[in-house]
């Protein structure tokens, strides 16, 4: 099997495969709807562009990330959606925050299905002080979480920016070796050379 075969096959992959993100969260109401859901969306932006631009220094085409909300789709029931999807997914990311049943009941599933160390991220809103809003549920206390603050100016603000930054952007790219959609060349990698710099702000 010759190299212009495997670049060809390789290109092919991933024009035709994106890797999936899934994201759960109890839905906002009044004049924050969508907050937490556009600001999730600004965090994978962040690492695909981060991801596409190692991929344009190797002269190969950039890797697809697919992103939506867990909602139940017309014509079906939400838990047939929901185990459908998150079976799918290589990615589950949830906003247990407020200690939501049906989010609760979704992330409980999801971790069942990919198992503790599958791709799954879990988000909690914080006070000031650090201590979340909302008690954290006994059964996940030893469970790494991504918090977060809300900010009356700034909107929402991680605590550990850069660390959620590379632990997402590694997960897509294990994602994207699975698919055959990933090429490892030495030097060009750097985990977190370009998101040190990148989006600081949030």
């Amino acid at each position: 099997m010759n190299d212009s075969f495997l670049q060809s096959n390789f290109i092919k992959n991933i024009e035709n495969q994106p890797i999936f993100i899934r994201v759960g969260y109890e839905w906002d109401k009044g004049e924050e709807k969508n907050c937490f859901w556009d600001f999730v969306r600004e965090l994978i932006k962040t690492c695909v562009n981060s991801i596409n631009k190692q991929q344009k220094n190797k002269r190969l085409p950039g890797i697809s990330v697919y992103s939506s909300r867990m909602r139940a789709m017309h014509g079906g029931d939400l838990l047939g959606a929901f185990l459908e999807r998150s079976k799918r997914a290589d990615i589950l990311i949830f906003n247990i925050t407020g200690n939501n049943p049906n989010v609760l009941l979704e992330l409980g599933i999801a971790l069942g299905i990919k198992g503790l160390n599958g791709n799954v991220f879990i988000m909690q809103e914080v006070e000031e002080s650090n201590k979340p809003i909302s008690p954290t549920p006994s059964d996940l206390n030893g469970y790494f979480f991504t918090r977060y603050k809300k900010d009356k100016k700034k909107g929402l603000k991680l605590i550990e920016t850069q660390a959620f930054l590379a632990a997402l952007k590694s997960r897509i790219k294990d994602a994207a070796r699975r698919k055959g959609l990933w090429q490892d060349t030495p030097g060009l990698d750097d985990e977190d050379a370009e998101l040190n710099t990148t989006n600081k702000e949030l």
